[in-house]
Formats: structure tokens, sequence, C-alpha cells
């Protein structure tokens, strides 16, 4: 970076210099030492320096010193103002950058004769625009790397670097040291408040030019809100939301948020209002062009934009930050680190819970799962019980073996099993570990095979998915027998699976059929608007309803899903809670149709354009974000974790207080029939 050499540059110069006979060559050395002979081939191979710095910048609160070794040396040139820099340069200990010519420095820089030095005090602040060239290289043993990255996350214009070796919880010099070789590396800029009085004796030369490694406070990042007093917001977000914005190709802009997004893990309050915009420039036209996962991640990118403004509303400042680097950091730079926001939102589905700890009553609301334990299958099958409904589920206790199917399972041609990797569930309370569980839609050809093959390592959830019975009523049982009879083979293991059909992974939320499921967002208002309403609104607009939400027809009504939904939220305490319930389409025995929740999900959805309208309202209009309002949901959420460790410890045992693996499994096979609970006899 700081010589202009990029990584394939490197490595074509480092190639060309092993060739070189006088690299390795004995009899060419002679008297001269090694070292010096391969300096000068690595000098031959090197590129021309460029006229000027190099491609950082240089700022001119930075320190210009003399290269020890030249300090006695005479310049190669008569040029007067030359000459005089390195006179003052050498017979001063250091020099200011802004206080000399500017053509001049770069002329001693390029020939080798100083070097720069940056400056940073305790009482300094720092932030880290979006990145440009910047490439992870990342040694997981580096301690002074680690604390690099950081940075990265906490870093921002708020904070002192003194405040923020506090918030680190390291050694101030140490934050000195890493803050300067990000500025001198150009990742990081200096921030100076308007009133600054650098500029008083600054060379002319410098006045022409933009300043880099220097950054200004706007007036939107000014003021109370700017030191946080209750109105910034922190969205959370997983690398998932990364993967689309890079893949999406929307912009050029787009990917350099992407990047920060991932390698940062965060975006300060200006970035976000720039991903705002550069959202709102994506054309719909050209997705649909385009097709396939192209207007998939178009229609995500609307969503997100219309999240952002629905949260930048009433001047409330935004961040963003990825879960996987807050997870990275220690525990009490977390919390000290997200003390000043507001609340924190995440963006469902979310397998973030950074307030686990639900007795400590200081700190910001957050708006995600309350409790690891909610995103196990005890959540749902605590709300198939409470609400008496449901697909019929069989949570396997790891080891058991299945010759067949338990006959509540026999009316179903699919099934949705999800494996609980409890090892990975508990290590992602102490790693940057990302991502949920992915379920699989499982033929009941292939289900026995592969759940006795997973059930040697994990507990399993077992769901009925897609009934034998067709969306049109018809029962073609008998179709299903011939063709299970002429699908009989030889298979040792899931890797010999032919059909594609068989087995494939739901690895979005928008991977479930639209034929079967139903998404409501939660809180549902009582008096709810019709969605047909709601869909006209948006087809003014750029963010215009999605064209496969606005043609859906689902089985069932909507107004049939929502009073579900609308029971579920009374009986758990919802009203001040974000996310949606996920509904299914089952059929009773007498073969008629009816929506059961399936499960039930925290955070702000985007992969659902109407529950994501509908709780964008919900923050602009119903008050979500409101004081009263964050401390019930906070109760609510309390009352519901003490709800599902009852229900845990009445199925499952006393639960362990220690973290450790076995503290949540199922000790027996539990089935839920449609109606209620019960322990399942192996057969």
């Amino acid at each position: 970076r700081l010589l202009a050499i990029d990584r394939n540059a490197y490595i074509r110069i480092a190639n060309a210099c092993k060739q070189d006979p006088t690299w390795v060559s004995k009899s060419a050395q002679g008297s001269v030492s090694p070292r010096r002979i391969r300096k000068a081939v690595i000098k031959r191979y090197m590129p021309p320096p460029k006229a000027g710095t190099d491609e950082t910048g240089v700022a001119p609160w930075w320190n210009v010193y003399c290269h020890p070794d030249r300090k006695g040396e005479s310049l190669p040139t008569k040029d007067k103002n030359i000459l005089d820099l390195w006179s003052k340069v050498t017979s001063l200990r250091k020099v200011r950058a802004g206080t000399i010519d500017r053509q001049a420095l770069d002329y001693l820089n390029k020939t080798g004769y100083i070097w720069y030095g940056v400056p940073l005090e305790g009482d300094d602040r720092i932030m880290v625009p979006p990145l440009e060239g910047f490439v992870m290289n990342r040694l997981n043993r580096d301690q002074f790397e680690r604390l690099m990255y950081d940075i990265f996350v906490t870093a921002d214009e708020t904070y002192t670097l003194k405040e923020l070796s506090d918030v680190l919880g390291s050694d101030m010099r140490l934050v000195l040291d890493a803050a300067s070789l990000y500025c001198r590396l150009g990742f990081a800029k200096r921030v100076l408040p308007s009133s600054s009085s650098e500029d008083r004796d600054m060379h002319e030369s410098w006045k022409s030019k933009d300043e880099k490694g220097i950054e200004q406070l706007d007036d939107t990042e000014k003021g109370d809100s700017y030191l946080g007093n209750g109105k910034s917001v922190a969205l959370l977000y997983d690398s998932s939301v990364v993967s689309w914005l890079m893949m999406g190709s929307f912009s050029v802009t787009l990917k350099q948020l992407s990047v920060s997004m991932f390698e940062i893990g965060r975006l300060r309050a200006k970035a976000v209002r720039q991903l705002a915009e550069e959202l709102g420039r994506m054309d719909r036209r050209q997705a649909e062009i385009a097709g396939g996962e192209f207007l998939e991640y178009f229609e995500l990118g609307v969503a997100l934009r219309r999240t952002l403004l629905a949260l930048q509303q009433k001047g409330t400042r935004v961040a963003m930050f990825r879960h996987g680097s807050l997870k990275g950091l220690d525990e009490q730079t977390r919390l000290k680190l997200l003390a000043k926001y507001k609340c924190i939102l995440a963006i469902a589905p979310s397998d973030a819970c950074l307030r686990e700890n639900l007795k400590v009553t200081n700190g910001p609301a957050f708006l995600g799962p309350p409790s690891y334990l909610t995103l196990s299958p005890w959540m749902k099958l605590m709300l198939y019980d409470l609400m008496g409904a449901g697909p019929v589920s069989i949570l396997y206790a790891r080891g058991s073996r299945i010759n067949v199917l338990p006959n509540a399972l026999q009316r179903y041609r699919r099934f949705l099993l999800r494996e609980w990797d409890q090892k990975r569930f508990v290590e992602k309370k102490r790693k940057s570990e990302e991502g949920r569980a992915e379920a699989l839609v499982v033929h009941r050809a292939e289900v026995l095979m592969l759940l006795n093959s997973k059930l040697l390592i994990n507990p399993v959830l077992l769901q009925g998915y897609e009934p034998l019975a067709n969306l049109d009523g018809h029962d073609d049982d008998v179709e299903e027998k011939e063709r299970k009879r002429r699908h009989i083979r030889k298979a040792s293991s899931i890797n010999s699976l032919k059909r594609a059909e068989d087995v494939h992974r739901i690895k979005s939320p928008s991977g479930y059929s639209s034929d079967l499921t139903e998404v409501v967002g939660f809180p549902v208002s009582t008096s709810t608007k019709d969605t047909t309403n709601v869909t006209e609104e948006k087809k003014s607009e750029n963010l215009k309803l999605p064209l496969s939400q606005e043609k859906k027809a689902p089985i069932g009504s909507k107004s049939e899903c929502e009073e579900i939904a609308l029971s579920i939220q009374k009986s758990l305490g919802l009203q001040n809670s974000l996310g949606y319930m996920r509904l299914i389409c089952d059929y009773t025995l007498g073969k008629r149709r009816r929506w059961v929740p399936l499960e039930l999900c925290f955070g702000m959805p985007i992969f659902d354009a109407l529950a994501n309208c509908q709780l964008c309202t919900s923050v602009t209009d119903g008050g979500i974000l409101k004081e009263e309002a964050l401390k019930q949901h906070i109760s609510a959420m309390r009352a519901l974790v003490n709800r599902l460790e009852d229900f845990v410890q009445k199925y499952s045992g006393t639960i362990s207080s220690k973290k450790g693996t076995d503290s949540y499994l199922p000790r027996k096979t539990l089935i839920f029939d449609g109606t209620k609970i019960r322990a399942l006899h192996p057969c």
C-alpha cells in the first residue's frame, strides 16, 4: 500500500528476484555482502517510484523525520526550496508536514531521505471510513493484529483514544500505536472539530489540495445526538446480508460499503446514510431483466432501505454492526461499546443474543432473540403446546434408532428436519460464529436413513411439512406407494442420493414454500389494514412490493393468519416486541385445511416485503422505540424466558446452571401430535 505494489506485482517481483543469477550465485558475491547484493537485485526489479507521495497521501498534521543514515548526505539537486527544506529537516528533530512546501516534501519522500511519523494523543479521535483496497489476512495468534481488528469495530468519532483504550481494556500506548498505523495506511482518519486552528501556520501549497487523513464533523454528527443521548439505534446484521450486497453487483459504492460491513464489521451513521442513498438508486427494471437471484437481491435491498429510513426518522442516528465482529470482542468491551445506544435491533432471522442476562436492568434494550434457548427446538414445542396447534413434530433424543415413522407422520410426503447441534450452539456464545442451523426438506423415501444418521451425533427435530394430499384436495397416496416401489435402490449414506428433490436445504428464510407457509409480522394491530391497500400504495414508488408478493395467493384466508398471530402475541406479551411468525398450512384428519404456527423469530425481517412494511410502520407510527415501550419489551422477554425454562424443566429435567453442552438436551423423545405433547416410546 505504501509502495503502490499490489499482491500480484509483489509475487511477480519476488519470482523475478529468485530467478536472477546473482541472487544465489556465490561467484558473483565475492567479498560483497550477500545482503547488499540481494538489496541491489530487489532494487533492480522494483517499479519506478510514482511522482508525488505514496497512494495513502500525507496529512498536514504528520511529522517529518530525517533518515539517520542519510543525514550527512548532500542532495543531487540545486532546487533552493528542496535544499532549504533539507537543511531544516536535518537541523530540527521533527517538522510538521503542513508547514513546509509540499512539492519539496514529495521529492524528499520519493528519494528516500525522510520518513513520516503519525503523532496521536489520548485526546484525539479517529474514524474509519468505508474501506478501499483492503484485504484481510488474519493471524489468530498475533495479539497486536487482534487489537487492530477490535479497534476497527469499536473506534468512532464519539470516543477519544483514551476512552477507546478504556473500552477495550488495553494499554493506551498500544492503542495509540495501532491508531497511528491505521492513519499511516490510510484506513482511518483523524477527526478534527470545525473550530480547529491547526491550519494557522499551514503552507500555502497545502491549502489548494484536499487534505487527506483529516475528517471534519458535519452538522448531523454534532450536539447531543452525536454524544449519544439516547437517540442512537444500532442495527445488527450477519454475514448473509453482506453476501447478497456483494453478489448483487448493484454499484461500485455498494460493493465498497459491503466490504467495510464485513471486514470492519461496522458502518457509522454517515456511512449508513450513504448506504440508504445507494440502495435508493437501484433499478427495478434491470433486476427484473436479470431475473433469478438478482431480483431477490433487489427486493432485499429495498426492504433494507425501507428499514433504515424508518429508523432514521425524527433525527435518530443509526449505526450497523456485524454480529460476528461483536462476538469477537470480550464481553466487557461489547457492553461498553453498546451502552450509548438506545436500543439494538437485529435483522431477522438472527441467532444473536446480546442480552441473555435479562436480570440486568441497565444497558440498551435488544429487539432480537432474548435467549439462546429461544433458538432451540424447545421454543417451537412450547409455542405448539401453548396454542394447542402446530405441525406434527417429534424431538428425538440423541442416540435413538428409528425403524418406522410414527402413525402421526404417515400422512406427510415431505418433512422438515433440523439437527440440533448443541456443541456449536454453545460455542457461538464465546466465539464470533454466525449462522443458524439450516432446515432440510426431506422426502419420506429418504427420511429414515438421514434421520438415523443425524441421531448418532445430535438430537433431531422432525416435523411434518407437505401432506400427501395435494393442494386441490386429491389424495395421491396410491401414487406415492407406486413411486416408492420404483424408487427402491441400494444406498449406504446420504452421499449416494441421486434425486435432487429428495433432500434440499432451506438456506434462507425465503426458501420455504409460498404455497404452504405464510409470514405475519408482530406486533399485529387489532385494526390491521387490508394488505391490498398497502400493495397499491407502494406501486407508485420505486420501493413497491416485489412481484412475488403481489401475485401471491396463499391457501386460506390472510385474516385467519392474522387472528392466529394476534392470539400468540397476546399469550406471550409481544405487543412491544418486533419479529415475525411463520404459519404453515396443515391438514386435519378430515382433510380440512387450517393454519397452524410453525416458528417465531425476533427481529426485523427483510425477506418478506409485507411483514417488513408492517414492522416499519410500527417503528415510525407505533411507538415501538419509545422508552416506556422498550421497558415493557424487556419485562415481556424476561417473562418469556422464565416460562420457557419452566417448560424445559417440565419435559427434560432440571436445567443445569453450567453452560455445558448437555444443559438443554432432551432426555427422552417427545412428540407433539397436533394438540398436546407426550413422551414417545421407541419403535
